[in-house]
């Protein structure tokens, strides 16, 4: 059974909530991608964007290879590092625990990289 959606927007990027949606969400520092990489990702989104969303696979496919190529460049990059000092690092683990204490979200797991965080969460 597909979830039912609760909302869908576009600011910059696509955005959707749907009932009872967990959600992997990828946050990274300004400038971890320079600027060849962003615009490989965005020549992907636009392919996202372009697809029939009715053809499941294809959508899946396009989100994938958006994510790998996103992860290509973040793994990839050396000179945006903030998240490795613990200082840093122990302030996004707070904001994050914020959340999650304020009853914002229902946080599965979370991943802090020298340059992006993973989360995996609920709204509540």
């Amino acid at each position: 059974m597909k979830p039912k959606t609760i909302g869908f927007w576009r600011g910059r990027l696509p955005h959707w909530e749907v009932e009872d949606g967990k959600y992997f969400v990828t946050i990274r520092l300004k400038r971890a991608i320079p600027k060849a990489g962003l615009d490989r990702i965005r020549e992907k989104s636009e392919a996202l964007q372009n697809v029939d969303h009715t053809n499941e696979a294809e959508v899946l496919r396009i989100q994938r290879l958006i994510f790998k190529e996103m992860e290509y460049w973040l793994h990839r990059s050396k000179q945006v590092q903030h998240l490795r000092g613990q200082q840093v690092a122990e302030m996004v683990i707070d904001a994050i625990e914020h959340r999650e204490q304020r009853c914002v979200w229902n946080m599965f797991e979370y991943v802090g990289m020298p340059n992006h965080v993973h989360l995996f969460f609920r709204n509540r």
